[in-house]
């Protein structure tokens, strides 16, 4: 998990929800798409500027992170995949407070690694559709041996989200909902124990 979440890291550094066995399923357009192509670039763009200033205080670090996250990542949704089956069970106050935990988390979890960005570049190589409407856009971090960050991109009120992010294959809102969905059954009480556990992470972070 934490290799999968310094790949990823990887990826936000150089520029929640699909199906993964629809991303899978779907064919390579002949005709790139340039719009969807043209935001993830810019998406990564934002945040490789954002991390360049090495000076950056942590505090304005995490709030221009957040920025971006709330504006080009549909949070919601991710949220509501990664909680699976506990989400149609869960009280308006519980989606409320987990949602924003959520949000919390990945700030955190991601903010915290930016020091560790040592100047990988990135590139968009393309494009293809998925068989639900959505649009996949292919892209590596060029290291050695380079990494394949593919991201799963809709359409809503009229802008492009990212949805889902697979590296090297592996969606990490599948590998999310997977973690939450371990915690939930330790814990033994539905999604106030997850709830509780989000809270004790993000006070020691």
């Amino acid at each position: 998990m934490l290799r999968l979440k310094l790949l990823f890291l990887l990826g936000l550094m150089t520029v929640g929800v699909a199906n993964i066995n629809t991303l899978h399923a779907a064919e390579t357009t002949n005709q790139a798409n340039n719009e969807q192509e043209k935001f993830v670039s810019e998406v990564g763009e934002s945040i490789r500027s954002l991390i360049a200033d090495k000076n950056l205080p942590q505090d304005q670090l995490e709030s221009g992170f957040r920025s971006i996250l709330k504006k080009n990542f549909n949070l919601h949704s991710i949220g509501k995949f990664v909680l699976a089956k506990y989400w149609r069970i869960a009280t308006e106050e519980e989606k409320t407070e987990f949602l924003k935990l959520f949000e919390d988390s990945i700030v955190k979890t991601y903010a915290a690694q930016f020091k560790d960005y040592s100047g990988e570049q990135f590139k968009v190589i393309g494009s293809k559709e998925g068989s639900d409407g959505g649009t996949v856009v292919l892209s590596q971090v060029l290291r050695q041996k380079p990494v394949d960050v593919n991201w799963f991109v809709r359409e809503k009120n009229g802008q492009f989200q990212v949805n889902d992010v697979i590296v090297e294959g592996v969606s990490m809102s599948v590998t999310q909902r997977s973690e939450y969905g371990a915690i939930i059954s330790k814990c033994g009480n539905g999604v106030q124990g997850l709830i509780q556990k989000l809270r004790e992470n993000l006070a020691k972070q």
